[in-house]
């Protein structure tokens, strides 16, 4: 883990660190009998990182519809001030641990099939 503590969102328990990049990390959640990943921004971002956080909130929400982007569910602040979006949670496998599992190859008739889902 990244040595950032998972922020106390109100009606949400904490249930695990999913993962952290560069600009923010991803923690499992449940809500509602429900497990959804919290995507939280770190706090010592500036403005501009700020505005690319919202944004990207503003793009996802407007493509949750689609049914190979996750949904976005709601996007709030922390009690501490880290911006917040709360996500469907897609568990494991995902594609790139679906490739190595299948040995590393996909056939083209498969390669074609997610490739048209990700257009």
């Amino acid at each position: 883990m990244t040595g950032r503590v998972a922020p106390e969102l109100v009606s949400f328990r904490f249930l695990e660190h999913l993962g952290s990049g560069g600009f923010a990390d991803v923690y499992k959640y449940e809500n509602l009998g429900r497990a959804v990943a919290v995507k939280v921004l770190h706090g010592n971002l500036g403005a501009d990182n700020q505005r690319a956080f919202e944004a990207e909130a503003h793009t996802m929400a407007k493509l949750s519809n689609q049914p190979n982007v996750v949904s976005i569910f709601d996007a709030g602040r922390a009690q501490s001030g880290s911006a917040y979006l709360v996500m469907e949670f897609c568990p494991p496998p995902n594609l790139a641990t679906r490739v190595r599992g299948g040995g590393g190859v996909l056939t083209p008739r498969h390669a074609l099939e997610i490739g048209i889902q990700i257009a």
